[in-house]
This record gives structure tokens, sequence and C-alpha cells, in this order.
């Protein structure tokens, strides 16, 4: 999903969190791209200083999602390389994503 169908779904009042996992959805089965905050429905709402309110800042307790299989994601550059490594992880990120469902 691209940031402008995101933003467009997110006025039409979806969950961001919903559409977050639909983004991962997108990276594992269907070649999408994580463009970071550009293409993230929970950074469009919440992203600030601190991601106050953020589902995964409460639960992991740091911002930047920090300490969530995205850190990893980042840390392995998966933006620009998929391969059976980084489909591991986005399937965690997907998995982490959907455990955060109330």
């Amino acid at each position: 999903m691209n940031e402008e169908e995101m933003r467009k779904r997110l006025n039409d009042g979806e969950d961001p969190l919903e559409l977050s996992i639909l983004k991962w959805q997108d990276i594992i089965y269907h070649d999408g791209a994580d463009l970071g905050t550009r293409n993230c429905a929970l950074c469009a709402v919440y992203y600030t200083e601190d991601c106050k309110g953020c589902p995964v800042k409460e639960h992991s307790g740091r911002p930047d999602c920090r300490d969530t299989p995205y850190s990893d994601w980042k840390s392995q550059n998966c933006r620009y390389t998929y391969n059976l490594l980084t489909k591991e992880i986005a399937t965690r990120e997907l998995e982490f994503l959907k455990s955060l469902r109330g």
C-alpha cells in the first residue's frame, strides 16, 4: 500500500493497526514495500517525538518500534533485500502486530 492509499483509507476511518497489518501482509504475500513512516498507518497517526498512544509503544514501552521485530527488519536492511531471512522477519512483524489487536 502506498502512502496516498494509506492516507485515504485512514481519512475514511479505517483502523491504523488493521492497515499496518495489511501492509505487512502485502510485503509477505504480494511483493509490497516498506517505506518506513511514509506507508505506516500507525506512524501516520501516532508518530511524534515519543509515539504517544501508539499500540506498538504501549506494548514495548519504547518509541520508534524499538525492541520489536521491526527493529530487526531495519537492522538487516530488509527494505532493500528480500530473501528467506527478510520473509521470516516480516512474518514476525505481522504476527506481532496481530497480537496487539484488542
